[in-house]
C-alpha cells in the first residue's frame, strides 16, 4: 500500500499482530535472528518526535498497538519515504516477507506552502516504485541444516531457533515455487512492469523506495539519448536544482542504499520502450560489488507514447518543463 500524511495533521494507526508463535522477547540472542512473530512500525523520513516513532515498541501475537503520529505543520514536503517492522532480530525477514508499505508526505491543498510550489512540480504526473526482492527456495528443498550462508528465504526462516519455528503454528515454510533459488527483483510486487503511459516530450516523477534490505541497488538507464534522467531529490528532500543523472559523475546510473529514496524525473523525446536495468559497475565508488544487488535484472519498463496518444490528455501528462523553483525547506532544514 501506500499512505499518504498531510503536513500539520494527526495521524493514527492501529497495528494489529495476527501471527502465532511465542509472545515474549527472546533477550539472550540480542543482535540475532529471532522473536519472527513479533513487530512494531518504523518509518524512515518522517520528521517527529522518537517517541512517536519507537522501534523499542514490541507488539506479540494477539497484541496491537495504536501509533499516532503528529505532523508538524511545517513537515517537509512533498517527501518520499516508507515504514516497515523493525523488531530488533525479525526486521529483515519481515521486510523480505513484504511487511512494508510506501509513505508520502504532502501538504494540505490550502497550505501557504503548497501554493508556492512550482506549477510544473505541482501538476508533474508520478508513480511510486517501491523496489523489492524475494530469493524463494522451495519448501522440499529448505531444510534448516548448514551454515547459512546466503541471504534467501529459506535460510532467513532457519536462522530463528528451533523453538521459535516450531511455535509459529498459522506461520510455517511452505513455500511452492518453480523459481527456486532465483533471486527476484521486483517493483511494486510485480516482474518487470510496464508503465505504459508516459508521453513523448512530458515530465514524469518516478518516486523510488529501495526496500531491499541486503542490497545496494545500483541501476542503469537504458537510453540516455533520447530520454533525459534528473535526480530532484534523496530521501524526501529535494534538492537545490536537478542533477541530470546522464552525465559524470552518474554517467547513466544511480545507486541506492537499502532504505533510500530518490525522486527521479525522466522524459523521453522519442517513441519506444526503455528500460531500467540492475548495474555492478564502478560508477560509484565506496560500495563493495559484493553488496550490490546482481546485474542485468530488468526493474522496470517504460513505454513512451507520441502526443497524439490518448495518454496525452491525462492530468499530469502536459508537463514539459521541469520546476524553475524547488521547494524550499522548513528553518529546521536550513543550514
Amino acid at each position: 500500500p501506500t499512505l499518504i500524511f498531510l503536513a500539520g495533521s494527526t495521524v493514527q494507526i492501529q497495528w494489529y499482530n495476527k501471527l502465532s508463535g511465542e509472545t515474549t522477547v527472546d533477550t539472550a540472542r540480542n543482535n540475532l535472528y529471532r522473536d519472527m512473530h513479533i513487530v512494531n512500525i518504523h518509518t524512515h523520513g518522517l520528521h517527529v518526535s522518537p517517541d512517536d516513532d519507537n522501534v523499542l515498541i514490541n507488539i506479540a501475537p494477539g497484541a496491537n498497538v495504536t501509533y499516532t503520529y503528529d505532523i508538524p505543520s511545517d513537515h517537509y514536503a512533498p517527501g518520499t519515504h516508507w515504514l516497515h517492522s523493525h523488531h530488533h532480530g525479525s526486521s529483515s525477514f519481515l521486510v523480505h516477507s513484504g511487511l512494508l508499505s510506501a509513505l508520502l508526505v504532502h501538504y494540505k491543498d490550502d497550505d501557504t506552502a503548497a501554493m508556492l510550489i512550482d506549477d510544473s512540480l505541482k501538476h508533474m504526473r508520478s508513480n511510486v516504485l517501491v523496489l523489492h526482492y524475494l530469493w524463494p527456495i522451495d519448501a522440499s528443498l529448505c531444510v534448516c541444516a548448514g551454515s547459512y550462508a546466503t541471504r534467501n528465504y529459506c535460510d532467513e526462516y532457519c536462522r530463528f531457533p528451533q523453538s521459535t519455528r516450531d511455535a509459529a503454528v498459522n506461520y510455517v515454510y511452505d513455500v511452492s515455487t518453480p523459481l527456486s533459488g532465483t533471486q527476484l527483483f521486483l517493483v511494486n510486487g510485480a516482474l518487470a512492469p510496464i508503465l505504459t503511459d508516459l508521453v513523448v516530450d512530458n515530465w514524469r516523477m518516478l518516486r523510488v523506495i529501495n526496500t531491499v534490505p541486503h542490497y545496494w541497488m545500483q541501476f542503469r538507464f537504458s537510453n540516455t539519448v533520447e530520454c533525459e534522467w534528473q535526480l530532484m531529490a534523496t530521501d524526501g528532500i529535494y534538492l537545490q536544482s536537478a542533477r541530470d543523472l546522464t552525465l559524470a559523475p552518474y554517467s547513466g546510473e544511480y545507486i541506492m542504499s537499502p532504505g533510500g529514496r530518490a525522486d527521479i524525473a525522466v522524459r523521453c523525446t522519442a517513441q519506444g520502450t526503455y528500460r531500467i536495468v540492475t548495474s555492478q559497475s564502478n560508477v560509484t565508488d565506496g560500495v563493495h560489488v559484493l553488496t550490490r544487488a546482481p546485474a542485468n535484472h530488468v526493474l522496470l519498463q517504460l513505454t513512451v507514447n507520441a502526443a497524439t496518444s490518448s495518454y496525452a490528455s491525462l492530468d499530469g501528462n502536459n508537463v514539459s518543463t521541469l520546476p524553475l523553483v524547488f521547494p524550499q525547506r522548513p528553518s529546521y532544514l536550513q543550514s
